[in-house]
């Protein structure tokens, strides 16, 4: 926990954005209060009992703290398999709730194909509550929001901006007939 205090703390100091995963020795209020900007993979969300979620929820709404379920990992990892339910049920209520959701796929791993990937996870979240154009947004606009960029990342951001400019998907059964690329 004190190496997880002093990285919060530098980037507030440098006023950079502060994401990733939640360590097991760090309660998630002390993230929310150190405004983790988002919180990966749900880990330790699932430890929440269903009665204290939507405080959980509303803290995480009103500090817009994004989560990245990133579901496709809980299907992938056999040791996390027996939790994918779980894991969706989970993500389905914090979409409900209107918690900040996130299209994530951990491309950077073995065994995990770009693109591929992602629609995989958009299906996911649709299967776990989302709307399709909530995972789609999650994947698209949503990413444009988080983003907390200096002057330098001006190309990123009109980058990610293109992601509104796409054809509508949803409107032409992409996402049901499997899309192979956007």
């Amino acid at each position: 926990a004190e190496a997880y205090l002093a990285l919060a703390q530098r980037a507030r100091l440098r006023r950079i954005p502060f994401v990733g995963h939640v360590p097991d020795a760090v309660p998630l209020e002390m993230a929310i209060d150190l405004r983790q900007k988002s919180m990966e993979h749900l880990f330790g969300l699932l430890k929440i009992s269903t009665e204290k979620r939507p405080e959980l929820f509303d803290r995480l709404r009103t500090f817009a703290v994004w989560q990245v379920p990133t579901l496709t990992l809980w299907q992938r990892d056999s040791s996390m398999r027996g939790s994918l339910e779980p894991a969706m049920e989970l993500a389905g209520a914090m979409a409900r709730a209107g918690v900040p959701m996130l299209a994530g796929t951990d491309t950077g791993d073995a065994g995990v194909e770009p693109g591929t990937a992602l629609h995989d996870e958009l299906e996911l979240l649709v299967k776990a509550g989302l709307t399709p154009m909530q995972a789609l947004q999650a994947a698209t606009q949503e990413e444009e929001r988080v983003a907390v960029l200096g002057e330098d990342d001006q190309l990123l951001v009109a980058v990610l901006g293109l992601a509104q400019d796409l054809p509508q998907p949803l409107e032409l059964g992409l996402l049901a007939a499997g899309v192979d690329m956007l």
